[in-house]
């Protein structure tokens, strides 16, 4: 059986777009692996991760394999190792990175693979190229175009969204104010595809309720077909890492503000 297959590449170590290349090349010399399309290459800035790092290099390319989702990671795991990627740094630089991003309309929870990409509605580097090449996939459990997800993310409203009852909206505020303390006002609450959602305004004011360009929930079925970052509320030094990242992805200047991780 054919699949469909998304994956992100990215680079900041060494001739970052000869290693992209090679890695595209690799893969499509592989039989089992057609490259579909790629995108073209974007620069962009690290988020996360240890400081002083290189920008990045990235893109996205659309595969059709008869590959399972975990031999097609296995796969993208042997081209990093063949050209040099090193994982002794988490976030960290790196020659080559292969992100499985998308497999089908599949959703995948095991300790080896998450799949949609857990973050990949949340990164601008992600979002541009993967709409370049798919902007018509469904997000799987976001339920909204790649296309849509990416002209939220640049266009939205400058705010951020908690989604879910009274109690985990609670706790996602007090979370995102942890790493944010400016923002600290719930400017708003409200009902948004039937959804509670309460938004935090993060340049200015709010009167009414609107789509906000990032969104952050505690179950994926909460999602609301927004840009939307699923955090787990039990694992706070992951989330907060994740929040930081997000925002200061959405509104760089808010990394300006000693957001803390």
């Amino acid at each position: 059986m054919l699949h469909s297959a998304l994956i992100g590449l990215g680079s900041n170590l060494g001739d970052s777009f000869t290693l992209l290349g090679e890695a595209i090349e690799r893969l499509a010399t592989d039989a089992r692996i057609e490259v579909v399309e790629v995108s073209g290459w974007i620069e962009s800035l690290p988020i996360g991760g240890p400081s002083g790092q290189s920008a990045f290099i990235n893109g996205a390319a659309k595969l059709a394999t008869d590959l399972s989702a975990a031999e097609l990671l296995a796969e993208l795991h042997s081209v990093e190792n063949l050209l040099g990627r090193s994982r002794e740094v988490d976030w960290g630089p790196r020659t080559i990175d292969l992100d499985l991003l998308l497999f089908g309309q599949e959703i995948i929870a095991t300790p080896a693979l998450v799949v949609p990409h857990p973050r990949m509605a949340v990164r601008s580097f992600v979002l541009a190229p993967a709409t370049e090449v798919a902007g018509d996939w469904l997000h799987p459990w976001i339920g909204s175009p790649l296309g849509e997800l990416w002209k939220t993310w640049r266009d939205g409203v400058d705010a951020v969204g908690l989604v879910g009852d009274a109690a985990t909206r609670t706790s996602l505020r007090v979370l995102v104010t942890e790493v944010f303390p400016a923002l600290q006002t719930a400017v708003a609450a409200g009902s948004v595809a039937d959804c509670e959602l309460e938004l935090i305004a993060v340049s200015q004011p709010l009167v009414e309720i609107a789509k906000p360009r990032l969104t952050i929930c505690a179950r994926h079925n909460d999602a609301i077909g927004l840009p939307t970052l699923c955090v787990d509320l039990a694992d706070t030094t992951m989330s907060r890492r994740d929040v930081a990242a997000a925002l200061i992805d959405a509104w760089p200047s808010l990394g300006e503000s000693g957001g803390s991780a």
